[in-house]
Parts: C-alpha cells; structure tokens; sequence
C-alpha cells in the first residue's frame, strides 16, 4: 500500500509540472524579442533569456528602448545559431543605436552552461563576427567597430575572453550572425 501511495504521488508530481511548463506563456518581452522566428528554445528558455538580457519595453509593449530614452533608431534583434554543432542553441542579442557610440551596436551572447541554463558568455560593443577558427569547443568571434584593428575573443570554456587584435581585412573569411542564423533557423522543424 505504501508502495502504491509514493507511485501516486510522484505521478501526481510529475502531472502537475508537465501542466505548469506546459501552460508557461511567454513575457511580453520574450514574445517581441522572439517574434517570427525558428527557434528549438522553450518557453522558458525564451523568458530566461529575455530576463537575462534586461531589456526594457516601451509602456505600450510594442517596442525596446534603452532606459527611458525613446531613441526611434533603437532595435533589438536575437539570432539563434548552432555555431559548434552539438544541437543546443547559443543565442546573439544584437542592440542597434547610436547610444553604443561608433560602433552603433552592443552584442551580447547566451551559451547553455552544464546544468542547462543560459549564461552570457559575451557583453561587448560591435558588431559580430563568427571566425572559422575553433577555441574551447566554439568558433573565435571578431567584434567589428570603427578603427583599423578589430579584437578577436576566444571561449575559455566560460566566457569569451579577449584573446588579440588584428588589423582590418587580414582575416578572409568572417560569416555575419544574422546570415548564419538565417541559414541555421532553415533547418530548424
């Protein structure tokens, strides 16, 4: 009897957070951020990095804007790719404004840590690009900006740490994030 009543409340259990995932709607924020676009993220994975990003919405939740500017040119994007090929997501947030000085830009990078959770991995201004060199199991990125030097980071195995600079043009081939996540979300069911 003992044995039938733990049977029926682990079923129970399980039940019941299958129902709650299940009926987990996503933010305002997650929807806009998310919007027309093939992704393989939960809902919860939507809202965690939504809430990681910290990104604001007008009052109107029909737009971002940064802190309580109404910059019009402001836009946010997310780009999700598969840059290492393991079939896990690591998502670019790329913010677009004036506010981010010459480079225009701000990009910020989500890679699923062990436990299964997003982290930032990359917090930088300008604009990125995916190298085809390999480093801690991820691709270099060069963060593109204004001057004639563009710094290129590496993946320690934690975050993309800044690894060298390197002068403009040296490197040939450099993918655009948003050209690989058309690419990637084309493969995505």
């Amino acid at each position: 009897m003992k044995k039938i009543v733990l049977f029926l409340l682990f079923s129970l259990s399980c039940i019941t957070l299958l129902n709650a995932q299940t009926n987990m709607s996503t933010t305002p924020a997650a929807s806009m951020l998310f919007k027309n676009m093939k992704t393989k993220l939960s809902v919860a994975e939507k809202n965690e990095i939504a809430r990681l990003s910290k990104l604001l919405l007008s009052k109107d939740k029909k737009r971002f804007m940064i802190e309580e500017d109404a910059d019009p040119n402001y836009r946010v994007s997310a780009y999700p790719v598969d840059m290492n090929k393991d079939g896990k997501e690591e998502i670019f947030i790329l913010e677009n404004s004036g506010y981010f000085g010459q480079a225009g830009a701000q990009v910020r990078l989500y890679i699923k840590d062990a436990s299964g959770k997003y982290q930032v991995v990359l917090d930088d201004t300008g604009i990125p690009g995916i190298l085809a060199t390999m480093a801690g199991g991820y691709p270099e990125l060069q963060i593109g900006g204004p001057g004639f030097e563009q710094p290129i980071y590496r993946f320690n195995g934690k975050m993309y740490t800044f690894y060298k600079k390197i002068k403009d043009g040296s490197i040939k081939k450099i993918m655009d994030v948003e050209e690989t996540s058309k690419l990637y979300q084309g493969t995505v069911k």
